[in-house]
């Protein structure tokens, strides 16, 4: 089969390895000069597979109709204007609850953790060079409601294997001063 990637980027040249390594034909089509400059642009350097989770969660069912209005800056679209594009948004508002975030966090935990290890087989195969490294974020909880709901969600992942841990404030203060 000839199939046609649009995007050079890091999914897009994964994936056109992985289907060549199947046997199929790959054409990537790309616009820009050279490999990751589109839209993502290199993801800012990261590659985040510990930062996979839905955006779609209980918390978030709350603030949808002030996210409608683009009272929120982190997160846009408009109000719906069709059908379809109704039903996409009853069905969006369906997966932020508890049972389906659970469920949906766990499958991206899992396919982050998968990603993760294939590029790690693609590059060591290819033997392939470039700026990477094994690096860390630092989340900052205001309310103790949201760091609980991100310690079930760190549970979840570490069951799965990911290294990701919670740390105090003096250990956060040492790695990261002011």
């Amino acid at each position: 089969m000839h199939i046609h990637i649009i995007g050079a980027g890091v999914i897009g040249l994964t994936t056109a390895y992985y289907l060549c390594e199947k046997g199929h034909k790959v054409t990537i089509i790309e616009q820009e000069s050279n490999v990751a400059l589109g839209a993502s642009f290199a993801n800012g350097g990261q590659l985040s597979y510990c930062f996979s989770d839905p955006l779609g969660k209980p918390s978030l069912l709350p603030k949808l109709p002030g996210i409608a209005l683009n009272r929120d800056l982190a997160i846009r679209f408009n109000i719906p204007s069709s059908y379809e594009s109704l039903r996409w948004l009853m069905r969006f508002a369906a997966n932020c609850t508890e049972k389906n975030h659970g469920k949906n966090q766990l499958q991206l935990a899992k396919l982050s953790l998968s990603s993760m290890s294939l590029l790690a087989k693609m590059r060591d195969h290819l033997n392939l060079t470039f700026d990477h490294q094994k690096s860390s974020k630092i989340a900052l909880f205001e309310k103790k409601k949201d760091f609980i709901n991100e310690m079930k969600s760190l549970s979840l992942k570490q069951s799965l294997g990911n290294d990701n841990k919670a740390i105090s404030i003096q250990e956060a203060e040492s790695l990261e001063p002011a």
